[in-house]
């Protein structure tokens, strides 16, 4: 799961942007990171969110680049 966490603040660039995009205040995200560092459990659901936000950001990012490499005059 760090590495899901590692690629989206690669990704975004900040972890502010991070826990805006998974919906997540500042504090909750803080709360979560801090769990997945330790090693510690944290609910499927939240889980399966972080990991369905980084597949839906990779998907979006590829097609968009696909998109835009098809579209230029």
């Amino acid at each position: 799961m760090i590495e899901a966490v590692n690629i989206l603040i690669d990704l975004l660039g900040t972890h502010e942007k991070v826990a805006l995009f998974l919906g997540y205040t500042d504090r909750n995200y803080r709360n979560i990171r801090r769990k997945i560092e330790r090693g510690e459990e944290i609910p499927p659901r939240i889980s399966s969110l972080i990991q369905m936000k980084l597949y839906e950001l990779q998907t979006h990012k590829v097609n968009n680049g696909y998109a835009h490499k098809t579209h230029t005059p």
